[in-house]
């Protein structure tokens, strides 16, 4: 984010003399210093912010080092960026709420800040865009399993502290010490930081597993979801949730936070079955459709999920790119 535009500008002076229409950028860019630097490339260019994350809600570790000072200098960027830009885009009406929300409450940051106008100005010019995905066209119909089987629990997130996975694996530790029948199946790409709670969990639910670590091909994570069953979500952070939706579309039953925008994604009135209020209320209910082997997904749920697909969206994001 400091110094990726420097870099992006002398890519792009070197492919050509401009002529742009559009700029579309991602909320990781640093929108004022490219456009700055290629300003007579991109002058007549509409500018696009696509906001993905944002540095300002997002939940930064309490183990990060000066987490504050980066939230607040990352944080300045984002609105700079959204300042400068002719639309901003969100990928979820809870990620535009939350950024607002936040924006408003960086008042803290000196009586010169220009709140008001700020928030006003962001907001007149955004619009919410959901996220592209590419779903796989294979579905579980064709799977057959032993009805006596142990159902299988899914986490495939990010191994980050904003994913929470202490109360994930906490819930399964509590399950097999009572003896529930479940396999496990781990997913996701470590960072150069990853909880300690992970290492803990694959001693004690070795006898559990079905796979644990990163895949780096498409097929064989679709693969992997196929086989699972259940996705309890934990997570203290998701805009979006693509991994999530991923999993919903290849027919594994969710357990979501009735928080964040899982419910803008599913209705809890509608699927009231879909969603739990706590850590306690999530064990209960896992541990209920284990012994029962419930793994059958709410009707019309997959259909849901797949609304995000390609095929789906790529009208509404010609209509917000070009309009």
């Amino acid at each position: 984010m400091q110094m990726g535009a420097i870099a992006l500008a002398k890519q792009v002076r070197e492919q050509g003399d401009g002529g742009f229409d559009r700029l579309i950028a991602t909320d990781m860019v640093d929108l004022p210093t490219l456009y700055g630097l290629l300003r007579r490339e991109f002058s007549p260019a509409k500018l696009i912010l696509y906001f993905h994350e944002n540095q300002l809600s997002y939940p930064w570790s309490t183990q990060e080092r000066q987490r504050e000072v980066h939230r607040r200098y990352l944080g300045a960027l984002n609105i700079k960026s959204a300042l400068l830009a002719d639309r901003c885009c969100f990928n979820s009406q809870y990620h535009k709420n939350s950024f607002l929300k936040a924006v408003g409450e960086e008042a803290v940051a000196g009586p010169d800040y220009p709140l008001p106008w700020i928030v006003k100005e962001i907001e007149e010019k955004s619009t919410v865009l959901p996220v592209g995905i590419s779903f796989p066209l294979r579905s579980r119909k064709a799977l057959s399993r032993p009805s006596d089987e142990p159902l299988t629990i899914l986490w495939n997130h990010r191994w980050e502290h904003d994913k929470n996975p202490t109360p994930f694996f906490e819930t399964l530790f509590a399950l097999s010490r009572e003896k529930v029948p479940f396999r496990l199946i781990v997913l996701g790409e470590p960072t150069d930081v990853v909880p300690p709670i992970f290492v803990r969990a694959r001693e004690q639910l070795a006898d559990h597993l079905v796979h644990w670590g990163y895949v780096s091909q498409r097929a064989e994570y679709d693969e992997l979801l196929l086989q699972s069953d259940l996705l309890p979500v934990t997570s203290h952070h998701d805009f979006f949730g693509i991994s999530v939706l991923e999993a919903i579309a290849l027919g594994v039953r969710p357990l979501l936070p009735n928080r964040l925008v899982y419910p803008e994604h599913f209705s809890p009135d509608t699927y009231p079955e879909c969603f739990y209020r706590g850590e306690g209320e999530l064990l209960g209910i896992l541990r209920d459709l284990l012994v029962k082997r419930e793994r059958q997904v709410p009707p019309g749920l997959i259909e849901k999920s797949r609304r995000y697909s390609w095929e789906n969206l790529a009208e509404q994001y010609k209509k917000t790119v070009f309009s």
